[in-house]
């Protein structure tokens, strides 16, 4: 297999190469045809950021990196992408315009190798699949996507490739103190604000990227609808858990005790793989704030409440569709909001609200 030379230096350099030569990708797959280009792919920094590997390489060594495969007989894969030992993904790539033909293939690949990932790719359009090898479940990019929202894409495939380890040991680290805290105390906001400004508007995109590529907004029409709410309820889903997170900190009513309590449910349905569980007791305790703490929210929620039953009925069990809500658990321990107690909501609302303008920018 011909190895890749040249290789782009930044995006621009990629989107040029796909309009010089994507024209002549349909024709062949090895070679200079479009494997080359989907190698370039994976290897720009912007996108999969991922290196060439070498197969004298132990397999518990290997880290981001990408393995071309020789054909055989046996019909291997013409790439497996190791993330580490535990996320390793088959990718099988066909000639442009013919991306449908190769799905057989790349589902045989993932059941040989017994994995939940696998990548499709004719170079334009790219499937991310996920789940039981044969529901055929996937997410779709086209290369489109990728050079006009990088960075939407970077954080999709940052959540692709994230195990839901990720998740247990934040849960882990939580439940194996000796008492149950919500918290990390190191952090205090008002000695942080810097800091907590900086997260916050990450963390705002972030959420609102993992929301558009989860398909929450699927029943709006326009991409720039679609952003627009997308970037509202973001907002809303963070200000109302760091409102929340403030009573707790401040051992308001009960709330210290029901956070430990509904921490633990969703620790064990993380690790029983009941996401839609999760999904369900996060979105329970959303409705239950902007009920009762913060309303504003309300009437946006209904947007999300809908999507989160109609996943709930549809049977999709995936860690993806919770990922989003999960994210702001993992973002809220980093702070205690104990030293707020003169204006509880007044300060962290102005906070995140300077944060939320300058991430609609």
């Amino acid at each position: 297999m011909t190895k890749s030379t040249n290789l782009p230096s930044s995006l621009e350099d990629l989107k040029k190469l796909w309009n010089s030569e994507s024209k002549h990708y349909n024709k062949s797959e090895v070679g200079s045809g479009v494997q080359s280009f989907v190698w370039d792919v994976f290897q720009t920094p912007d996108l999969f950021n991922l290196k060439r590997g070498l197969k004298s390489t132990e397999a518990h060594k290997r880290r981001p990196e990408f393995l071309c495969e020789e054909s055989t007989q046996n019909g291997q894969a013409d790439a497996v992408i190791f993330m580490d030992a535990e996320v390793v993904i088959p990718v099988e790539v066909e000639k442009y315009e013919h991306a449908q033909s190769g799905e057989w293939q790349i589902l045989k690949y993932r059941t040989a190798l017994d994995k939940n990932y696998g990548i499709l790719t004719d170079g334009y359009e790219w499937r991310f699949y996920y789940g039981d090898i044969k529901d055929k479940q996937h997410y779709k990019f086209t290369i489109d996507d990728m050079f006009s929202e990088p960075k939407r894409f970077r954080t999709f495939w940052d959540e692709y490739v994230k195990p839901k380890n990720y998740y247990l040991s934040f849960f882990e680290e939580e439940l194996g103190q000796k008492k149950m805290e919500f918290y990390d105390r190191r952090l205090m906001v008002d000695e942080h604000q810097d800091r907590f400004f900086e997260d916050v508007t990450g963390i705002i995109r972030k959420l609102k990227d993992k929301l558009l590529n989860s398909g929450y907004f699927r029943s709006f029409k326009g991409d720039k609808e679609r952003v627009k709410k997308a970037t509202e309820i973001a907002y809303s889903y963070l200000i109302q858990f760091i409102l929340y997170k403030t009573l707790v900190d401040n051992t308001f009513a009960d709330f210290e005790k029901e956070v430990a309590k509904k921490s633990e449910i969703i620790h064990q349905n993380i690790k029983k793989e009941s996401f839609t569980s999760v999904l369900l007791i996060l979105e329970g305790m959303s409705e239950k704030i902007s009920e009762n703490i913060y309303k504003p929210f309300h009437k946006e929620q209904e947007v999300i409440l809908a999507q989160v039953q109609n996943i709930a009925h549809s049977g999709e069990d995936n860690i993806m569709q919770v990922a989003p809500f999960l994210d702001i658990f993992v973002f809220i321990k980093k702070y205690c909001f104990a030293d707020v107690q003169n204006d509880i909501f007044g300060q962290s609302t102005r906070i995140i609200s300077k944060s939320f303008t300058k991430s609609s920018n």
